[in-house]
C-alpha cells in the first residue's frame, strides 16, 4: 500500500504564495515547494493561464502537482497548487501514473472550503489500471524519447502541446520507464524560452498558443497525427510494446536499475549486442563492446553471471579467430566484474600475441602498439591482468626464438625509451638470440637505436650483435672504430667481426684507423693494404708504433724498404732513433735496413745508443756499413766526432784489418790515418804490411817510424830495417824508430844507421851475442872447448854474463888458449846457429878482431 501525502499551496492571507495546508510536516520540503509550486514566470500578454501539471524530485519524495490561476483572491497573478508527495523508494507501487494524477483536484476549492489540515492518500497497486500495449505510438513521442536518450546530459526537451496530449505522453512514459528512472522524470510548463541560469525540468510543456514566441528554439510539435511502430528496444520498453518485454527482461537479468537515460541507452546497446551474440551474428568488435558495456552497467561480479559468462566465452572464441585489434583494446578493460574473465581472455590474448609476434606477414602497427602496451607498467593505463597475460605470452614466444620475433624486437628498439628498455630486458640471454638479432638488423638502423643496442651488447658480451648494429647504422670507418674500441678489453689477437667490418672501409681510412686506434689487427689489415698500394705509406710517421707495425707488414708484400716512402732517409732515421730508445724493435724493417745502404748510421744522432738495441744477428751489418763510412770520412779528413767502442772493436778485427790493409796495400798514408783514430793496427799486421809495401814517401815514412817507435812494435821495426837495407824510401822511418834497435843491430847495420864501427864496438857486440846465445855461459854445449879454448882458463864468476865478459877478455888478449880465436869461436857458434844474422855479421867483421 502506497501512502501519498498531499499539500495545498496558494495565496497566504491573499498576498504571498506559500503553504496553505499539508499532510506532511517537513520544513525543507515546505520551503522547496513554496518556490516549485509558484508560477514559473509571467505569462505573455493576451495569454490566459490554463491548469498545468508539473513534477520533480526533492530529497526522498517525488512531487507531482497541478496548478490553476487563483481567481478567488483579489491579488492578480496568484496561483493555487495541489501537490502529491510520493516516497521515491515506493514508486514501484505506482505502476501507472493515471491513478496518481486522479488524486489531484479537478479545480481549486473556494476560499471558504480551503482546509488548514490535510490527510495523506493511500493507493493500492491493484487500483492502478495499466495502459494497454500499443503497436503504434505518435511519431512525435519517438522524437522526444530520442532526445531524452541521446542527450549526454539532462537537457530539457520542449514540446508544443495541449494539456491532454502532454498528460497522455507522461502516463505512457511513466509506465514504460524502469522504476529506478521514474524519479529522474521531471516536467513542467514554460511560457518563454528560459535563460541560461533558469532551472528547467526534463520535459517542458509549451502551450501551443505561444508557438510564435518559441520560433527557432527547437520545440517539438506534440501531435497524434502520425503514428509509428517503435523499433528501438528503448521505445518498445517505454511505450509498452510487446517486444519491449524482452528488453525489460534483459535489464532485469543484468540486475541493473538505470539511473539515467544515458544508462538506459547503454542497456539498449548491450541488449542489441547480446541478441547478436545469441544469434551468432555478433562480430568480435560487438562482443568487446558488449563486455565493456556489461562492466559499466553491472560491475558486481556476483550479478549477471550467466550473461557475463556467455559474453566472455563468445569474445574469447572470436579473439582466436580474428581479434588482434580487439585483444589489444582489452588492455583498458578491467575484469573485476567478471568471475573468470581475466583467465579466459588472458589465454586468448596470449594466443593473439604469439601469432602477432611470429606471423610471416607481420603487422608493424599492431606489433608496435603491442610493445607500447607491454612497456607501460602503469595500472591506471594498462590493466594488470592484461599486462601479465601479454607479458607472459610475449616472453614465452621469445624463448622459442625466430626471425619474425627478432624483427619485433628491432621494431621495439626503434621506439621510445620505455619500449627499448622493455624489449632489451625481455630478450633471452642466449647465443641463439644474439645470432638471430645479428642476422635481422634493419638496413636503415638509426644511430640512436644502434647506440642503445651496443650498450646492451656490451653488458651481455654480444659482440656479433654489436658489430651488426654499428655496421648498419654508421659509416664503415666509424663502425670499425666503435667495434675496435669496444673489443679492446677482450684482448683478442684477431676479431672476425673487425675483419668483416674492415672489408667495407676504404684503404686510406683503414690506415688512419690503424694509426689512431693502435689495434694490432687493424695494423695488419692496413699493412696488407699498404703492401698492395705502397703509396698509402706516403704520410708515414715512423715515431709512431702503429705506423711502424703497418710498414713492417707491408714489407712482407713489397720486400722493398723504400716502397711508398716519400722521404726514405728521414723515415728510416726516425725509425732507428726509436730503436735506439728501445721503443721500436721491428725485426722485418731492421733486416731490410741491415741489408741496405741505410745500415750506415754514422750520422744518426742517437748512434751511440743504437748498438746494444740492435738484434745480435744484425748488429754486425750495421757496424760494418757504418765503419766503412767512418773510414771514408777519416780518409777525407772530414770526421770530427766520437767513435764508439763497437766501431773500434770492429776496426781491430781480423776481418776488417785484413780487408782494409789489402785494399790500402799501396797507401800507407791511409792506413796510418785510420789507425790514428781507430787504433786498429797491431805489430804483426803492420809488419806484414811493411813487408809488402813497395814504396813510401818521406813524410809518411816518418809517420810510420814514429808510430812503430811509440808503440814499441819490434816486428814492424825489423821490417822497416829490412826494407831500408834495399829501399832508401824507408830510411826516414828507420831513423824515427832507430832507438828500438840494440847495439848489435846498429853495429851490423852501421851503414844504415850512419855508425863508424871500432874494434871495441866489435868485441862488445861479440860478447853480447854470445851471452845471448849461450846464456848458461862458455861451458854450454862445450862451445868454448869446441872452438879450441882452454876451459881451465875460465873463471867461476857469480853470473853467466860475467863469465862471458871474462872469457871474451881472455880471448881478446890471447889468454884463452893456444888454439882459440874470435874466428874459431864465431865459426863454432855458426855450427849451432847457422842462420843467426848477428853471427853472420860478426863473421864479416873479423878484421876488427885481429890485433
Amino acid at each position: 500500500m502506497l501512502q501519498i501525502h498531499q499539500a495545498y499551496f496558494g495565496a497566504v492571507n491573499g498576498t504571498s504564495h506559500g503553504q496553505l495546508a499539508s499532510s506532511l510536516g517537513d520544513k525543507n520540503l515546505r520551503s522547496f515547494l513554496a518556490g516549485f509550486t509558484d508560477r514559473p514566470g509571467v505569462p505573455p500578454a493576451g495569454y490566459t493561464l490554463q491548469p498545468y501539471l508539473a513534477a520533480t524530485s526533492f530529497e526522498n519524495y517525488y512531487l507531482i502537482c497541478r496548478t490553476w490561476p487563483d481567481v478567488a483572491v483579489e491579488r492578480q497573478g496568484m496561483v493555487f497548487t495541489h501537490v502529491l508527495m510520493l516516497p521515491i523508494q515506493q514508486l514501484a507501487e505506482a505502476p501507472a501514473l493515471g491513478p496518481v494524477l486522479d488524486l489531484l483536484l479537478n479545480a481549486p476549492p473556494s476560499l471558504a472550503e480551503r482546509p488548514t489540515t490535510l490527510n495523506p492518500f493511500t493507493l493500492s497497486a491493484s487500483d492502478s489500471k495499466l495502459p494497454e500495449s500499443a503497436s503504434e505510438v505518435p511519431a512525435s513521442w519517438l522524437v522526444i524519447t530520442k532526445h531524452l536518450v541521446d542527450s549526454s546530459e539532462l537537457t530539457p526537451v520542449y514540446a508544443f502541446s495541449d494539456a491532454v496530449h502532454f498528460q497522455a505522453l507522461l502516463e505512457a512514459l511513466w509506465h514504460g520507464l524502469p522504476v529506478s528512472l521514474r524519479a529522474r522524470l521531471s516536467w513542467g510548463i514554460r511560457f518563454t524560452p528560459p535563460g541560461s541560469r533558469d532551472v528547467t525540468p526534463l520535459l517542458v510543456y509549451v502551450p501551443a498558443e505561444l508557438e510564435v514566441k518559441w520560433r527557432g528554439k527547437g520545440v517539438i510539435q506534440l501531435d497524434t497525427d502520425e503514428m509509428k511502430t517503435p523499433e528501438l528496444p528503448i521505445d518498445q520498453l517505454l511505450f509498452g510494446n510487446e517486444q519491449g518485454s524482452n528488453f525489460r527482461d534483459f535489464v532485469a537479468a543484468i540486475e541493473v536499475g538505470p539511473q539515467s537515460f544515458e544508462a538506459l541507452k547503454r542497456c539498449q546497446r548491450a541488449f542489441q549486442q547480446y541478441k547478436n551474440l545469441l544469434t551468432a551474428t555478433a562480430d568480435v568488435g560487438e562482443l568487446l563492446a558488449l563486455v565493456r558495456t556489461l562492466r559499466q552497467l553491472q560491475p558486481d561480479p556476483g550479478k549477471a553471471i550467466d550473461i557475463k559468462r556467455q559474453s566472455i566465452k563468445a569474445l574469447t572464441e572470436a579473439l582466436l579467430t580474428d581479434g588482434a585489434t580487439e585483444a589489444m583494446a582489452l588492455r583498458a578493460v578491467p575484469m573485476e566484474s567478471f568471475q573468470t574473465g581475466a583467465e579466459q581472455l588472458g589465454k586468448a590474448v596470449g594466443v593473439v600475441i604469439e601469432r602477432a609476434v611470429t606471423a610471416a606477414n607481420s603487422d608493424p602497427t599492431l606489433q608496435g602498439n603491442l610493445l607500447q602496451y607491454l612497456a607501460e607498467a602503469n595500472p591506471a593505463i594498462i590493466e594488470s591482468w592484461w599486462h601479465e597475460a601479454a607479458a607472459t605470452a610475449f616472453t614465452q614466444t621469445l624463448s622459442a626464438g625466430s626471425e619474425a620475433a627478432a624483427k619485433v624486437i628491432w621494431l621495439g628498439l626503434a621506439g621510445n625509451p620505455n619500449v627499448r628498455a622493455y624489449v632489451l630486458e625481455t630478450v633471452p640471454d642466449t647465443a641463439a638470440w644474439e645470432q638471430v638479432l645479428s642476422q635481422t638488423v634493419p638496413a636503415s638502423l638509426s644511430t640512436v637505436t644502434a647506440d642503445v643496442v651496443t650498450t646492451f651488447s656490451v653488458r651481455r658480451n654480444w659482440w656479433d650483435l654489436f658489430a651488426a648494429a654499428v655496421g648498419a647504422a654508421y659509416a664503415p670507418a666509424e663502425a670499425v672504430r666503435k667495434q675496435v674500441k669496444a673489443e679492446n678489453g677482450l684482448h683478442l689477437s684477431t676479431s672476425t667481426r673487425v675483419s668483416k667490418l674492415a672489408k667495407k672501409v676504404a684503404d686510406s681510412d683503414l690506415v688512419e684507423l690503424a694509426v689512431e686506434l693502435r689495434s694490432k689487427q687493424l695494423q695488419e689489415l692496413a699493412g696488407d693494404a699498404c703492401g698492395r698500394n705502397p703509396k698509402l705509406l706516403a704520410l708515414i710517421d715512423a715515431s709512431q708504433q702503429s705506423w711502424r707495425a703497418i710498414w713492417s707488414v707491408s714489407l712482407s708484400y713489397t720486400k722493398s724498404l723504400t716502397a711508398g716512402l716519400s722521404k726514405p732517409k728521414e723515415t728510416i732515421d726516425v725509425f732507428l732513433t726509436e730503436v735506439s730508445t728501445g721503443r721500436a724493435n721491428d725485426t722485418q724493417i731492421l733486416e731490410l735496413i741491415a741489408a741496405s745502404t741505410f745500415a750506415n748510421v754514422l750520422h744518426l744522432p742517437e748512434r751511440s745508443n743504437l748498438w746494444d738495441k740492435l738484434p745480435t744477428r744484425l748488429q754486425s751489418k750495421f757496424i760494418v756499413a757504418t765503419l766503412d763510412e767512418l773510414v771514408e770520412e777519416i780518409l777525407a779528413n772530414s770526421w770530427e766526432g766520437d767513435i764508439e767502442p763497437v766501431l773500434v772493436k770492429r776496426a781491430q778485427s781480423i776481418e776488417f784489418i785484413g780487408k782494409f790493409l789489402r785494399e790500402k796495400r799501396n797507401d800507407p798514408a791511409a792506413v796510418l790515418s785510420v789507425n790514428t783514430l781507430l787504433q786498429n793496427l797491431t805489430d804483426a799486421y803492420l809488419k806484414d804490411y811493411i813487408n809488402n809495401l813497395i814504396s813510401i814517401n818521406g813524410i809518411v815514412a816518418v809517420q810510420l817510424g814514429q808510430l812503430v817507435a811509440v808503440q814499441g812494435w819490434n816486428l814492424s821495426a825489423r821490417s822497416i830495417l829490412e826494407k831500408a837495407r834495399y829501399n832508401t824510401d824507408f830510411l826516414p822511418a828507420l831513423n824515427e824508430c832507430a832507438g828500438m834497435f840494440g847495439f848489435i843491430d846498429k853495429l851490423i847495420h852501421s851503414k844504415l844507421f850512419g855508425h863508424q864501427v871500432t874494434k871495441a864496438d866489435a868485441w862488445s857486440a861479440f860478447e853480447e851475442t854470445m851471452a845471448h846465445l849461450y846464456e848458461e855461459g862458455p861451458d854450454k854445449d862445450n862451445i868454448w872447448k869446441r872452438a879450441g879454448g882452454d876451459v881451465t882458463k875460465l873463471t867461476n864468476a857469480q853470473s853467466r854474463r860475467a863469465q862471458w865478459t871474462a872469457a871474451i877478455g881472455l880471448l881478446r888478449y890471447g889468454g884463452g888458449g893456444k888454439k882459440i880465436s874470435a874466428e874459431s869461436l864465431i865459426r863454432a857458434a855458426l855450427d849451432d846457429y847457422k842462420n843467426n844474422s848477428n853471427l853472420q855479421a860478426l863473421a864479416g867483421l873479423q878484421h876488427l878482431f885481429k890485433s
